[in-house]
């Protein structure tokens, strides 16, 4: 996932002349110099999925495809990820909600709070944090297949499944083990609807799987301790029940 702890706020201006509505000023958020929103005073932020990129020929929402996404709450940060339920279904619905360049290249994005309260304040219809819908654990499974090897667990729209003939070995000892368990763990995840949080975590203690491919990947996944065994995502964060 993609750690955005500062948005920039830009002033544009959208040329509509083609639907016979002029220009017209808009705001712009970005994160870098990935833009994340095109034009946040037209964007429906209370629809789900979002669409952050409106059609820049008229603003119109849903006019043009792709730009989506789903905003979670997930303890102290708001996860925005692909919208996975609305893209499954064949290639139409994958194209009409497919996310914005950003998260294509990079990922999904975890927004910390002060920088969405930001937004919040320019962006009509935004929800508080607190009242967004929770990630939902078949939800982080698929953050985490969207953004490891397809040779490890497979791509998007495909079950996420490990392909444990493609694992050549593990950074922990007992390779069929750590196999099983994270085996055992994708599929009990992929089944569930329960909240999740997610909960930071030393990167170091991810353990490591060797996927055969093209070029070796290497693909931190899972995080083996005294509370079980938890699904790890980039940057650092573990995936716990929502208690």
């Amino acid at each position: 996932m993609w750690r955005i702890t500062e948005l920039a706020f830009n002033p544009a201006r959208l040329d509509f002349t083609s639907s016979g509505q002029g220009f017209r000023d808009v705001t712009q958020a970005s994160a870098g110099s990935a833009r994340l929103a095109n034009a946040i005073e037209l964007t429906s932020w209370d629809e789900e999925p979002v669409q952050l990129e409106v059609c820049t020929s008229c603003g119109c929402v849903r006019c043009a495809p792709g730009g989506c996404a789903s905003l979670r709450r997930t303890g102290r940060h708001v996860a925005v990820i692909p919208a996975f339920e609305s893209m499954l279904g064949g290639d139409w619905p994958a194209s009409q909600y497919s996310p914005p360049a950003c998260m294509r290249s990079r990922g999904a994005l975890l927004v910390e709070l002060e920088p969405y309260e930001l937004l919040r304040q320019r962006a009509p219809g935004l929800p508080e944090a607190k009242n967004l819908k929770p990630l939902r654990a078949r939800e982080a499974v698929r953050v985490f297949q969207w953004e490891a090897s397809e040779f490890l667990v497979g791509r998007f729209p495909d079950p996420v499944e490990l392909r444990v003939s493609d694992v050549l070995a593990t950074s922990e000892a007992g390779d069929a083990d750590r196999v099983a368990e994270f085996r055992a763990m994708l599929a009990d995840l992929a089944g569930s609807d329960r909240a999740v949080t997610l909960e930071e975590c030393d990167p170091d203690l991810a353990t490591v799987f060797y996927v055969d491919s093209p070029q070796v990947a290497e693909c931190r996944a899972m995080v083996a301790d005294q509370t079980g065994v938890r699904l790890f995502l980039e940057p650092g964060f573990v995936i716990k029940a929502d208690l």
